[in-house]
């Protein structure tokens, strides 16, 4: 588009009354370039815009997030910010963990990790594979030696045989998940 298009572009939805996070979302521009046209064609800033609160808070209360908030009503992370100041606007309590439940969640969270990669591991396994060769491949596994997939499974490698190596620890970190 034209500057002098997005001028009258902008003007019009500015007299509209629709706030520059409104008109940027819009157009597909940043904000600041919306108040860049702002500025230059003399137009009050309306970032004051009157937000139904209690509407708002009913919507962060039933789980809506900050992101949320904004994707559905248009309001901004510092609106939301100076709304707390005023007291229009009341932010869940931060969770506040003992080292008790900072330890479990941490240790669920490796688990989970560890099931992910475990589970991506099984389902590439080709049906029909021997699993006992694969567990005595692991097994005899030399002291200092990791076993490596030659063409790693995140790349669409299988876990079978064919695809398996013994590497050093070392070479096995630098190669990572690498083609090589």
């Amino acid at each position: 588009m034209e500057r002098n298009t997005d001028a009258k572009i902008i003007e019009k939805l500015i007299d509209d009354g629709l706030t520059t996070s409104q008109i940027a979302k819009q157009l597909n521009i940043s904000p600041p370039s919306v108040s860049y046209w702002k500025k230059k064609l003399n137009k009050k800033l309306q970032e004051n815009k009157k937000y139904n609160w209690s509407e708002i808070q009913k919507a962060y209360d039933s789980g809506l997030s900050w992101n949320g908030l904004y994707d559905r009503f248009g309001v901004a992370k510092r609106s939301i910010e100076k709304a707390i100041i005023r007291g229009e606007f009341v932010s869940r309590p931060k969770l506040i963990l003992t080292d008790e439940e900072r330890k479990y969640k941490k240790r669920l969270i490796d688990r989970e990790a560890w099931m992910r990669y475990h589970s991506r591991k099984k389902y590439q396994t080709p049906i029909g594979e021997d699993k006992q060769a694969l567990r005595d491949f692991y097994a005899n596994c030399p002291k200092g030696y990791e076993v490596d997939h030659i063409i790693p499974i995140s790349k669409g490698g299988k876990h079978s045989i064919e695809n398996l190596q013994y590497l050093t620890k070392k070479d096995n970190r630098a190669k990572s998940n690498k083609l090589v």
